[in-house]
């Protein structure tokens, strides 16, 4: 009867042993699982935060971007350009980096002529990009389009009614762009060829533009100029 008993309480704890054996397989199946799970869930967020890293450097690029370009601009806007004109030895364009004096920008001219009187001038004045600077010769009356620079007298712009004065009294001024070949050949020095020649340019020039566009008449050279300057004008 005891071994019937014991036979049975043996095989029952034999199916019990089994069972947790089979449990803890299980379990161990299911620990895996999720644990698989949970890895795979957190590589994608470990891929993002390296893809978002990547702007950070093409941001610090183009906020470069703006100081190269205003660099640049800065450069641009600091070229001043002049042109000189009337009684200069190298009448032209001349550039400069920062806004230059009238002093400064007849010795990169060459300087001016011997018949240029330098009292009528404001060597201190500042000019801008774009700017004419037209040198009187002798008492040439300044042309109105090219005022010179920091003077307020108006005392020696061209107007239509001028006349001579001075030296030449009351005597009209005769107008280069519009003087028959008679009127010119009353000027010291000017017989009938050179009279034509003027005309001849005047023609070709479609009108002088000012007094000292005489110098680009064969023969009229520094002393006949002189001569002349002061009896015409460019309206």
């Amino acid at each position: 009867m005891f071994d019937d008993l014991f036979d049975r309480i043996k095989d029952r704890l034999d199916d019990t042993k089994y069972m947790v054996i089979i449990i803890g397989v299980v379990g161990l199946l299911v620990s895996g699982g999720i644990w698989l799970v949970t890895r795979a869930q957190a590589s994608p967020s470990g891929a993002m935060s390296f893809v978002t890293s990547t702007p950070t450097i093409s941001d610090a690029t183009t906020s470069t971007s703006p100081s190269v370009t205003a660099v640049r601009a800065t450069s641009v806007v600091n070229t001043v350009t002049i042109d000189v004109k009337g009684g200069v030895k190298e009448p032209g364009v001349y550039t400069f980096t920062t806004e230059p004096t009238v002093d400064e920008v007849l010795k990169k001219a060459g300087g001016v002529t011997p018949n240029v009187k330098l009292a009528r001038l404001n060597l201190a004045a500042r000019m801008q990009t774009a700017q004419v600077l037209y040198i009187p010769i002798n008492d040439e009356k300044v042309p109105v389009e090219f005022p010179l620079p920091g003077m307020t007298t108006q005392a020696s712009v061209v107007s239509g009614s001028s006349t001579a004065s001075g030296s030449t009294g009351d005597t009209p001024l005769i107008s280069l762009n519009t003087a028959t070949l008679t009127d010119l050949q009353t000027l010291s020095g000017i017989g009938e060829k050179r009279a034509q020649d003027i005309i001849d340019l005047r023609d070709r020039m479609g009108g002088f533009k000012s007094v000292a566009d005489l110098k680009e008449v064969s023969g009229i050279g520094d002393k006949t100029f002189e001569k002349i300057a002061p009896y015409v004008q460019v309206p």
